[in-house]
């Protein structure tokens, strides 16, 4: 927020949005309200995010979009969408990614990360929008010019990515299953919405940082996020890997039964 502040003149208002983390429309119309005490009104754009990464990758329906949307409206404000696993909301979602992209004013979503390229992000709007997006970029330093081999994984990624992004969900509820009855208390599969699955391994008294350690020998990756031990399913994450993965836990069970 410092670095918002100090290089673009921004601050941000934030609230609780509740169990799944993405904005309502009711969390909306009361950010949008003038801020006590100055009754000034301080807000000049609406942001939401889609789907929400900290709450495990929960899915916003198009129905609160559109009802955000229409606050929005109603003030005269735009609205961006933080999508940078939009596709993964839509595919979980049931609907054609464009029932999300029609109700907000620009938006970025990451090539990378679920669709499977190496590294890449798109910000989307108007020409106007591009227009200042490219200037803000140059004014902040941003440039690469041998970008070619990185766009045409991109497109790869936009033409074949989205078709397979089900398994990614599909392996992340086997995963929460698994670990779900080896561990019985870290993870509630019912809330394992797309490709990520949040394990609170201080439930059973095992030490977030000291069990990702234990996976990182085991062959597993994963982080740390909102006090848990994260796991994200994603292309290069097969049926063997999470074979692999089931097996570090098991191991990881084993242990803690034993202490």
């Amino acid at each position: 927020m410092m670095t918002s502040a100090v290089l673009s003149g921004i601050t941000f208002r934030a609230g609780d949005p509740g169990p799944k983390a993405w904005m309502t429309a009711e969390l909306a119309r009361a950010l949008v309200e003038p801020e006590d005490p100055y009754d000034v009104e301080v807000v000049d754009l609406l942001a939401v995010e889609n789907t929400v990464g900290h709450a495990g990758g929960t899915v916003m329906p198009v129905e609160e979009l559109r009802a955000i949307r229409k606050v929005a409206e109603d003030n005269a404000l735009p609205i961006h969408l933080d999508g940078a696993r939009i596709f993964n909301a839509a595919i979980a979602a049931g609907v054609d990614v464009s029932e999300y992209t029609r109700e907000v004013d620009t938006m970025m979503f990451c090539v990378s990360k679920g669709l499977g390229a190496p590294i890449g992000s798109l910000v989307c709007g108007t020409a106007e929008h591009i227009r200042e997006a490219r200037r803000l970029k140059i004014l902040f330093g941003g440039a690469w010019r041998q970008a070619g081999i990185m766009a045409a994984a991109g497109l790869i990624a936009l033409e074949e990515g989205p078709e397979r992004l089900h398994l990614d969900h599909e392996r992340a509820r086997r995963l929460a299953e698994g670990l779900a009855e080896l561990l019985p208390g870290t993870v509630d599969p019912g809330t394992v919405e797309t490709n990520m699955v949040y394990a609170d391994t201080e439930a059973v008294g095992l030490e977030p940082l000291a069990t990702i350690g234990r996976l990182r020998d085991l062959g597993v990756g994963a982080t740390f996020v909102s006090g848990k031990v994260r796991m994200v399913t994603h292309v290069d994450v097969d049926d063997d890997g999470l074979a692999l993965a089931l097996g570090a836990w098991r191991t990881i069970a084993a242990t803690a039964k034993e202490t």
